[in-house]
């Protein structure tokens, strides 16, 4: 049958019509009934290593998110096939696998950069419902996880907390907090909702992230809509937290709100 040569994770969307690839040239977008391309989604970057890569449909259908292997998971718009955002990770490497889950208030992307000679990372990016509403075409980053792949089976059982933790996350965790650190020490691990099936992320040291790390802007199709963390020169840090979650600061992390 016709179809993609090579493919990655296939998406399908809600409507059970349509599916996304990666077929090695690309993603594309497929008639599931007929098994036919419909549309290319082109990046107009040149590919480096033709290996799967995960791809994932999100905000209601409306755009595709795909793995690349130039550090970063781009978004395309799927009526217009044209790339609006670019997701950066700026340690490089792979970005293979991306997914994508909805709350009431958010639309969720998670992914993980691939690299054997560094720590491997996921990386959480969220978008308001409304801001999808307000056709605000940007992404922001919420949470970066280290990752230390091993061969031990404590390492597995930590990564897989992990990741269903960070891909399951509840609505009651909607809030962001960026705050500035004057001192080395970490932050307090994520609070998380514990329903049944959710596991609590397990407890790590979370490497505090500069600015510089977190590229939020679209870079494609006009300037940046609002500066996430405003006028921060110094380290920032990404804490998740409850709407009602106890207060963390102290005379000793000496923590200063950035507004």
């Amino acid at each position: 049958m016709d179809g993609p040569s090579l493919m990655g994770t296939v998406s399908l969307d809600r409507k059970c019509k349509h599916f996304v690839a990666c077929t090695g040239q690309g993603f594309e977008l497929f008639d599931l009934e007929r098994v036919s391309a419909l549309k290319q989604f082109a990046s107009n970057e040149r590919i480096h290593l033709s290996v799967p890569k995960h791809t994932s449909f999100t905000e209601g259908d409306s755009k595709v998110v795909g793995g690349t292997d130039r550090g970063c998971a781009d978004i395309y718009n799927v009526n217009t096939g044209k790339l609006v955002q670019r997701l950066k990770y700026n340690s490089g490497g792979l970005i293979q696998s991306v997914a994508t889950c909805e709350t009431v208030e958010h639309f969720l992307v998670a992914m993980a950069s691939s690299n054997e000679r560094q720590t491997s990372n996921i990386i959480l990016w969220h978008k308001t419902v409304w801001d999808n509403v307000r056709y605000f075409d940007f992404w922001k980053c919420i949470y970066q996880l280290p990752v230390f792949p091993t061969s031990s089976p404590a390492s597995a059982k930590y990564f897989d907390q992990a990741r269903q933790s960070l891909l399951f996350v509840q609505p009651t965790m909607t809030i962001t907090r960026v705050t500035r650190m004057k001192s080395q020490k970490p932050s307090p691990p994520p609070l998380t909702s514990t329903p049944q099936g959710i596991v609590q992320a397990p407890t790590a040291t979370h490497t505090p992230l500069l600015a510089a790390d977190l590229d939020t802007s679209p870079n494609i199709g006009g300037e940046c809509l609002e500066e996430w963390w405003g006028e921060a020169e110094d380290e920032v840090q990404v804490i998740l937290v409850k709407e009602e979650a106890k207060n963390y600061g102290n005379d000793n992390n000496q923590e200063e709100s950035i507004n």
